[in-house]
């Protein structure tokens, strides 16, 4: 979770004055125009509290990652997901409650949500051992021509394809 810090009591390049009852670290990422500007990680759930007035701050909430799996093959869990919220107003003296979502680290185990402030990022998803996971995406050939990308048709890259257009949609599979 990372908060971006400025306001008026940080045009003076002042440290923010807050309390926080987790893991945090804080970043002092210079001045934009008389503006002293701060960034703040926090770690792992707490309470946080702005001793002086702080105007707003910019969040960067990010959920936990899931868990992978090792079993007929290796599988990275799902990123956590990320929602970024600008201009949040905070009160003097207020207590806000964070929540830091608990990575998955057992196959089957999504991460965790993070919260705070009333915005909530949803932790990944985890990767499931002996399943067939597939994606499809859109493959676009920046140069405009016909061939240029290849994809492998099966797991031990024996057969190759090429699109046969400038822009086509592939089913990818993860064998796990």
């Amino acid at each position: 979770m990372i908060f971006n810090i400025g306001g008026v009591e940080n045009v003076k390049g002042k440290l923010p004055e807050f309390t926080y009852t987790g893991a945090f670290e804080l970043k002092d990422e210079g001045k934009d125009g008389t503006t002293q500007n701060w960034q703040l990680k926090l770690l792992t759930s707490g309470k946080l509290t702005f001793a002086k007035v702080v105007d707003e701050v910019d969040l960067f909430v990010l959920g936990a990652g899931g868990a992978g799996a090792n079993t007929g093959g290796t599988a990275p869990g799902g990123g956590g997901y990320y929602k970024t919220v600008a201009g949040v107003a905070v009160e003097k003296k207020a207590e806000y409650s964070i929540i830091i979502g608990a990575a998955g680290d057992a196959a089957n185990e999504a991460g965790g949500q993070s919260s705070a402030f009333g915005t909530t990022a949803n932790g990944g998803g985890a990767a499931k051992a002996g399943e067939q996971i597939a994606v499809t995406c859109t493959c676009k050939c920046s140069q405009g021509g016909s061939s240029v990308i290849r994809y492998a048709t099966s797991t031990d890259v024996s057969g190759w394809s090429y699109l046969s257009s400038s822009e086509a949609s592939i089913k990818l599979a993860y064998p796990i």
